[in-house]
């Protein structure tokens, strides 16, 4: 990333897998006076471990986000329609699973065992 930014860093980096881990490196990766958004650790019980000097030293702000509204879905959901041809978004859901009781349990279960990052629950498959 640091290659891509001059060797600067990014000014915003986006937390949305869950995965605390990517926290701590979005820290370490942000420019000075970068801003961290922490969008998928939302479940109780996620310790994150971060450098405190990093944060003071980069003048860092970290915010988290949830509790959206039901239009900000369609709003994203329109984005994700306009720029499909613009982005892979397909490749960055898988893999999919039938929403049954049987698919959504064996995409819990893949989750738990490392198996996908993000599968999908589709209705029809």
């Amino acid at each position: 990333v640091k290659e891509h930014t001059g060797g600067f860093g990014p000014d915003l980096v986006m937390e949305c897998s869950g995965f605390t881990g990517a926290i701590s490196l979005g820290v370490k990766m942000l420019r000075i006076g970068g801003r961290l958004a922490n969008v998928g650790c939302v479940y109780p019980g996620r310790e994150v471990a971060i450098d405190a000097s990093d944060v003071a030293l980069k003048i860092l702000t970290i915010t988290g986000l949830h509790n959206y509204e039901a239009k900000h879905l369609g709003w994203a959901l329109d984005y994700v329609y306009a720029t499909r041809s613009k982005y892979p978004w397909k490749e960055m859901v898988s893999p999919f699973f039938p929403l049954t009781v049987d698919g959504v349990t064996e995409a819990f279960k893949a989750l738990q065992e490392r198996r996908a990052v993000r599968p999908a629950i589709v209705e029809g498959r």
